[in-house]
């Protein structure tokens, strides 16, 4: 049956009408509540000020994919201007659990002594971007529920720091024990730096627990950190963990460290106390049973032990090809390898691994890359690498495509004689155009960022109007 014109239009209307924009200021008693009662397709817009809270701050969002729940804050010349604060010691600055909903452009603090900052619980399709979280007592970013499973988390352009003196880190996911799974989801361009207060083993940059897998750790920053860098656990055989384009320095441990199912390239890893790149024992599914390790174009130097730390290893799911290893001290602790793919790996100092043939490496002297790490005019890494193994890879640290022939070793193809793209220092990187990615500015279109409305906690008339004219021409 076909419905009358006037009916199809009104019903599109109520359609319309059944999501609201929340234009919310630090004034407003109620706005804890009316973002805990957002619904499907609800927008809330924060603006500047800060926003305190003195006890749980809990969310449950069920939003949809046609209608995503948001939650805005305001940004004023590249600048967040909306602070969350928890008042409450004990207490974590916010929980948050369920599906398609975001987080953008907020800050999140500590008055004095609360727990953690971010807190997911099960979620799928959630995304948490251009956040700042600072000065917690715990881990800034976690979503580690028991029995929880979370599916398509993205966490871009996240900014952590002085996590405090307590059992924290920078950002974990999954749980010890394979208690709880992350998979599918996105971590990067996030910058976490200056975790140096925690107790004893704590201050990890970011963690992949056992049991998670398909995750994408990509172009992040970390910069002294009390532990490793990066740390990823087991995926028990689920799916391969990819580790791509970070920049690792300054940890009290080693840089990035894996147990098995991860695959390490494109990454700088300079100034670290331990191993550059380590492969362990800890958390395997089953003990002493490694599988699915790739260390593939990656740049290590300044390790105060040595660039490279594996264990005996064989069999040809074991690959270490293309990878520059620049420290003075040592460039391998490494058990006797059989069978497992080494190909074109340049080093400075350091013996011949048992088992890797010598074809495998060519030793350099460390002035073959500049102060950035980007290979010098007449770097014995151009032109050095190789294409012959499995899933070679196509571009660089910067996003630069690579030779298809004889790339350069290392994190960077060379290209031209200065570093085409940002060196690495402290700040969220910022890839080249060129990166094969997803757009890394995807933001829902609320039509109104200054956060200018009528503080009423929700729609007022004016605002009302503002809001369908924009939802209308969206």
């Amino acid at each position: 049956m076909r419905l009358p014109a006037c009916l199809a239009v009104l019903l599109l209307f109520v359609g319309l009408c059944a999501a609201e924009t929340h234009y919310l200021y630090p004034t407003n008693t109620t706005w804890v509540a009316t973002i805990q009662a957002m619904t499907a397709g609800d927008i809330a817009i924060l603006a500047p000020g800060e926003y305190t809270v003195n006890g749980t701050f809990s969310l449950n969002f069920a939003g949809s994919s046609g209608s995503p729940i948001t939650v805005k804050g305001t940004v004023v010349e590249g600048n967040l201007q909306t602070i969350i604060k928890q008042e409450a010691n004990n207490q974590n600055i916010m929980n948050v659990a369920g599906s398609y909903y975001g987080f953008y452009n907020l800050t999140f603090t500590c008055a004095d002594s609360c727990l953690q900052g971010v807190s997911v619980g099960a979620s799928s399709h959630a995304t948490f971007q251009d956040l700042v979280i600072h000065h917690t007592n715990r881990t800034g970013f976690v979503a580690s529920t028991a029995s929880a499973v979370y599916t398509d988390l993205t966490v871009r352009r996240v900014e952590i720091y002085d996590t405090g003196r307590d059992t924290s880190e920078c950002f974990v996911f999954g749980c010890t024990s394979d208690r709880c799974q992350v998979h599918d989801s996105m971590i990067e361009l996030n910058y976490c730096h200056d975790i140096v207060d925690t107790m004893t083993n704590y201050g990890v940059g970011i963690v992949v627990n056992t049991g998670s897998y398909k995750n994408t750790i990509r172009n992040n920053v970390v910069f002294n950190t009390n532990a490793a860098g990066i740390r990823l656990y087991d995926d028990y055989g689920r799916g391969v963990n990819l580790v791509e384009g970070n920049a690792v320095t300054k940890t009290k441990s080693n840089g990035i460290q894996v147990s098995s199912g991860a695959m390490v390239r494109n990454n700088i890893v300079a100034n670290v106390v331990s191993f550059g790149i380590a492969v362990s024992s800890a958390q395997l599914k089953t003990a002493n049973r490694y599988h699915d390790i790739q260390i593939v174009h990656n740049t290590v130097a300044l390790s105060g032990q040595a660039d490279l730390s594996l264990p005996a290893l064989s069999g040809d799911s074991f690959v270490v090809v293309n990878n520059a290893f620049l420290s003075s001290t040592a460039a391998f602790t490494v058990g006797t390898q059989s069978s497992s793919v080494w190909l074109k790996n340049a080093y400075v100092a350091g013996s011949l691994p048992t088992g890797v043939a010598s074809s495998a490496l060519f030793q350099v002297t460390a002035d073959v890359v500049g102060e950035t790490y980007y290979p010098t005019n007449t770097s014995a890494l151009i032109n050095a690498g190789t294409k012959s193994y499995a899933t070679p890879v196509t571009w660089d640290y910067n996003g630069t495509p690579r030779s298809s022939s004889t790339p350069t070793v290392g994190a960077y193809e060379y290209t031209t004689a200065t570093n085409p793209g940002q060196p690495i220092g402290s700040t969220i990187k910022t890839p080249l155009e060129t990166y094969p990615s997803d757009s890394y500015n995807a933001e829902p279109d609320d039509g109104d960022d200054s956060g200018n409305g009528s503080g009423n906690g929700s729609n007022s008339a004016a605002a009302s109007v503002q809001s369908w004219i924009s939802l209308i021409l969206a």
